[in-house]
């Protein structure tokens, strides 16, 4: 599963990368935890960056407690809660790391999982427009689809997200794509990542600050 992430990048460098004309204003994060808002490429054209709250609330959600941050991809065209999501609205979760745990007898030891050059990841994502029972505005909510770890995660934890490799961000995004076209890219990934050991500071999202991504020194 993926529960946290960083995304501290430049908003004008995400905004070159990805070919936007504009980007609304972000702070750095480096501690994004679930029903907090996060940025977003939504399948627009143009392509528009929007923050939207991490958890996706189905139709049929009553409370927005009710979301659901990780979508698996071996299951998510099935799924009632995220098939419909996958053939109408499809989005880039933007990071520039991911955090997981490993267990360490009692204790869960947080890592910091990267790109070696420290570069922008778009995960595949998946986002809704949910409707509050009794009225009220709606809210844009996403979800972040997961695979089988990679090789360097894979000693920290069972699952990650999928990382979407460059030429593979515009297909995500096509809203002409198959279910076919999508399922080829629904399939474990392997980018290059580094993992490095951080404090337990992350456990808690009161915290969000680049001591988060200190790597662990060990007495």
């Amino acid at each position: 599963m993926c529960g946290r992430y960083t995304i501290a990048i430049d908003a004008r460098r995400i905004a070159a990368e990805l070919g936007l004309e504009s980007v609304p204003v972000m702070r750095p994060r480096w501690n994004v935890a679930p029903t907090q808002d996060a940025p977003v490429v939504l399948d627009a054209s143009p392509r528009e960056l929007s923050l939207l709250r991490w958890g996706l609330l189905p139709p049929w959600a009553r409370e927005p407690t009710e979301g659901f941050i990780n979508a698996r991809a071996e299951t998510v065209a099935e799924k009632p809660a995220f098939r419909t999501a996958l053939r109408r609205h499809r989005c880039l979760v933007l990071a520039d790391g991911f955090y997981e745990w490993r267990r360490d007898g009692p204790r869960k030891r947080p890592h910091h999982i990267r790109r070696p050059d420290g570069g922008l990841m778009t995960f595949a994502g998946l986002w809704s427009t949910w409707q509050p029972p009794g009225g009220g505005p709606p809210l844009r909510t996403f979800a972040i689809v997961t695979t089988e770890a990679s090789a360097t995660v894979r000693a920290i934890h069972e699952r990650m997200p999928l990382v979407l490799e460059r030429d593979e961000r515009a297909a995500w995004l096509d809203r002409s794509a198959s279910l076919e076209q999508l399922r080829t890219m629904l399939v474990p990934h392997a980018p290059a990542l580094e993992a490095v050991e951080v404090g337990t500071r992350v456990n808690s999202p009161a915290f969000d600050d680049p001591a988060c991504v200190q790597p662990l020194v060990r007495e």
